[in-house]
């Protein structure tokens, strides 16, 4: 009779692999949200400036 191989090397090696897999997503999800909300505060800035300066009552008619 041929003795069963043990399973708990390779199941050890591969958690520890998907868990540091899992990790780095998690990280890489929460990076891609703060960017993701960098560039938004960025356009809303350039948008809200760009209609500040658009109908802004300081500038005399015909200026721009």
């Amino acid at each position: 009779m041929i003795p069963r191989t043990s399973y708990s090397v390779p199941l050890a090696h591969y958690r520890r692999r998907r868990g540091f897999l899992l990790h780095f997503e998690g990280l890489t999800v929460i990076a891609g949200v703060i960017f993701l909300a960098f560039v938004g505060a960025v356009l809303a800035r350039s948008l809200i400036l760009a209609l500040l300066n658009l109908t802004f009552p300081g500038t005399p008619p015909g200026c721009c």
